[in-house]
């Protein structure tokens, strides 16, 4: 069950200036970087001059294949970067007690006849509840995964969603869940409930931590609307992974088995070019 608030329990937490912020902090990020690079290249040992008597050719072969690694190196960085990347620490801090005043109100919204499909046991319960770890979420889009190419960078498929998804916890489980969405320049609560998929999230996530000796933090949720699927995912150094949160027999997706994100895509890209544009 997913319950939208009503006007009266609406809780918005609003940033002001951040963006000129932002900027001169990147700005400023940029200008160290250059400066430290610059330094590190005058100080630099002389080259071997025996090496510089090599053949042309060879030396330009050389610099073909170093430049080909940089630019994968630079390639995988930005690609991780992208995904760690989240709102920025002062709009996250807003999300935070945007989520924080949301749980305040959810005794008032936990009754006899919905606690059950809210997720938890009792009403005492909710009025125990605590947040979890939150999770951002990417997207991927009908129209792209129509057109996929399993040669192509496959990161390039996710697009960041402004919400950001807070577990609900009690007595040591996951039971709920809080949206906080982005509007205009603040944040505000969504939707609470969607208590299975959360706890499904919840457990997955857990599970792939453990299992690759990782926080939970480092993952987030992928999700693809058409098909009604849900992900927990990471952007690694050698590619973004995706590990269902659900059995998918139609398109051989196991809950908790991790597969690449080409391969998932290009399982679901047919698919795709049939499907009729409707949610699935």
């Amino acid at each position: 069950m997913i319950l939208w608030l009503r006007p009266g329990w609406h809780v918005m937490v609003r940033e002001t200036k951040t963006k000129t912020r932002y900027l001169l902090l990147l700005l400023g990020a940029s200008l160290v970087t250059g400066q430290l690079a610059l330094a590190a290249s005058q100080t630099q040992p002389p080259a071997d001059m025996s090496k510089q008597t090599q053949g042309s050719s060879g030396s330009k072969g050389g610099a073909k294949t170093e430049s080909r690694k940089e630019g994968s190196q630079a390639a995988q960085l930005r690609r991780v970067d992208r995904f760690r990347i989240g709102p920025p620490v002062e709009a996250r801090k807003l999300a935070d007690k945007a989520a924080s005043e949301a749980l305040k109100t959810l005794p008032k919204l936990v009754t006899n006849q919905n606690v059950h499909s809210l997720g938890f046991d009792s009403l005492a319960q909710a009025k125990r509840a605590r947040l979890g770890m939150p999770t951002g979420e990417y997207v991927v889009r009908l129209d792209e995964l129509k057109m996929y190419d399993v040669s192509s960078d496959a990161s390039r498929l996710f697009h960041r969603v402004e919400r950001i998804t807070y577990p609900i916890q009690a007595d040591g489980t996951t039971r709920s869940a809080v949206e906080i969405v982005r509007a205009g320049e603040g944040w505000t609560v969504g939707t609470f409930g969607g208590a299975s998929t959360m706890r499904a999230l919840a457990e997955v996530r857990a599970a792939t931590a453990r299992r690759d000796g990782r926080d939970i933090s480092s993952y987030f949720k992928a999700t693809i609307p058409a098909f009604n699927l849900v992900f927990v995912a990471i952007s690694r150094d050698d590619g973004v992974f995706l590990t269902p949160v659900a059995d998918s027999p139609k398109y051989h997706l196991v809950k908790g088995q991790t597969l690449p994100a080409e391969q998932a895509l290009n399982i679901l890209s047919p698919a795709a070019k049939k499907h009729n544009g409707l949610p699935g």
